[in-house]
């Protein structure tokens, strides 16, 4: 962060707030978003398909 507000990529205004992730309960559905799709790679497929169609992967890359 600081180098983005020193080379004026951010607003002045722009602050980060850590905060422990107990307290951020949004920071769980990444994480249980990211342990579906491992999960599924690796041949495990029950998470996401609990999840069918209500997201959207996007695969970058070969």
């Amino acid at each position: 962060m600081d180098a983005l507000l020193a080379r004026r990529r951010v607003p002045d205004r722009a602050r980060v707030r850590h905060m422990a992730g107990a307290l951020e309960p949004l920071l769980w559905m990444a994480d249980c978003l990211a342990g579906a799709v491992v999960a599924s790679r690796i041949g495990d497929p029950g998470y996401i398909k609990r999840l069918d169609g209500r997201i959207e992967i996007h695969y970058i890359g070969p």
